[in-house]
């Protein structure tokens, strides 16, 4: 049986190939750009932009080529990434997830996890779309990154980008979600940022299941004013009429919702007289002594409210991926200034970490460890700096290694989120 690093690592080159034989769509000047022999090729550019560490340009360099006297110039490297459009390395992810074979579901379905960070990228004051100034004369530029993420096989599917001053999630998820092609039936899972009678009827009309948690009861929410059972619990299913007009006769509809004119709701247009009906299952559940949550799904009762507790927990995932994504796969210190080199970054660090997850998966620990007091995983910061190694220099056999460096799972824990402003980390030559 071939080892699980070697194989991935075998995938990812061939979809990296298969990007370099479609090059004409993905670099600056088709018919021009990596025309002829070099040693940085297209290949070489774009594997090594996955696999780049938070050193400097010159000393990843020497380290790619391994301290050799032909080791290209940063500004060599440069000159070469700038040819490639950052829209290669989303290709790449896609042919890259399409790689896996038998993932992980749960009771036939996919889950999927969406939400959003936001990145530091380089000051620039001229970029209205991720520019800010605040009191005190401090100036920073946001991107933010949008992410649909498969929590059981901890792998990213897709990436949208936007300008955090012109940031949208619920359009990323529509749009994420529509453009899918997956094999297998999926649930979205999606926090309160994501809850409208929009994204729920797209998500119906795109045939995904999904579990959105909504505002409760108790808040300025859609289900302030609906009648709802008396328990504490429940678990039931509520009609609307949607509709733009307020005239008295559709004000006495039991199952009247008014869309005012700052909402956006692509199935009716606005100032439209017509009404527009949609059936949402509500569960309300009790999470401790004195918090409920209430999600809405378009799961049948199959799916119990326990299922839906259970999957929508799993959200969690895509928060602990952030980390690993940022702080393991180097997120934070980008390599570069530019915009377009940012983009490339941030897809990169997608790929280098669905690569890790994907070897940490196939890696099964020694019997012993099922000996001791706890559970045990593998540690995912220092496999991702092995597996960042292993693609410089695929002779290293990083699996013991990998399976040597492992952590407790120590359940019930329960700490505060801490929430603290990072600054952009960048270098001068790009």
């Amino acid at each position: 049986m071939s080892r699980i690093d070697k194989m991935v690592s075998r995938q990812l080159d061939e979809a990296i190939k298969a990007v370099c034989d479609a090059k004409d769509q993905y670099v600056r000047q088709a018919g021009k750009d990596f025309t002829r022999t070099r040693k940085l090729s297209m290949e070489k550019v774009m594997k090594m932009i996955i696999s780049i560490g938070s050193n400097s340009l010159q000393q990843e360099l020497f380290s790619h080529w391994n301290y050799q006297e032909e080791t290209p110039t940063a500004s060599a490297f440069v000159q070469a990434r700038t040819k490639i459009k950052w829209e290669a390395f989303e290709a790449l992810l896609n042919r890259f997830n399409q790689t896996l074979t038998a993932p992980q579901t749960f009771k036939g379905y996919r889950i999927l996890a969406q939400d959003g960070t936001s990145l530091p990228i380089h000051k620039n004051p001229n970029d209205g779309s991720t520019y800010f100034k605040q009191k005190g004369d401090r100036e920073y530029n946001l991107i933010h990154i949008n992410t649909l993420y498969d929590v059981l096989n901890k792998q990213y599917l897709d990436l949208l980008i936007q300008g955090r001053q012109e940031m949208n999630e619920y359009n990323s998820l529509i749009a994420m979600a529509q453009r899918q092609s997956l094999k297998q039936p999926a649930i979205i899972l999606a926090d309160r940022g994501y809850s409208s009678f929009n994204v729920f009827e797209h998500l119906n009309q795109a045939d995904f299941k999904y579990i959105i948690r909504c505002k409760d009861i108790y808040s300025n929410g859609f289900l302030k004013n609906a009648i709802l059972p008396e328990s504490e619990e429940f678990d039931i299913t509520l009609k609307y009429h949607l509709t733009y007009l307020q005239s008295k006769a559709a004000q006495q509809d039991p199952y009247y919702r008014f869309l005012s004119t700052s909402s956006h709701f692509d199935f009716l247009k606005p100032g439209s007289k017509e009404y527009y009906p949609i059936q949402l299952r509500i569960v309300r559940l009790k999470i401790d002594d004195n918090n409920y949550q209430c999600l809405v799904t378009n799961l049948n009762e199959t799916f119990t409210p326990n299922d839906l507790k259970e999957l929508y927990h799993l959200r969690w995932g895509i928060e602990t991926s952030f980390r690993d994504l940022k702080y393991s796969a180097n997120l934070l210190r980008l390599q570069a200034k530019k915009k377009a080199f940012n983009y490339q970054e941030v897809y990169a660090r997608a790929i280098l970490y669905n690569v890790s997850t994907r070897i940490i998966q196939g890696i099964n620990l020694p019997e012993k460890i099922k000996e001791r007091k706890w559970v045990y995983q593998i540690n995912v910061k220092m496999a991702i700096q092995l597996c960042r190694t292993f693609l410089v220099d695929p002779t290293i056999n990083i699996l013991p290694l990998v399976r040597s460096k492992i952590l407790p799972i120590r359940p019930n824990r329960n700490y505060p989120r801490k929430q603290t402003r990072k600054s952009f980390i960048g270098f001068n030559w790009a």
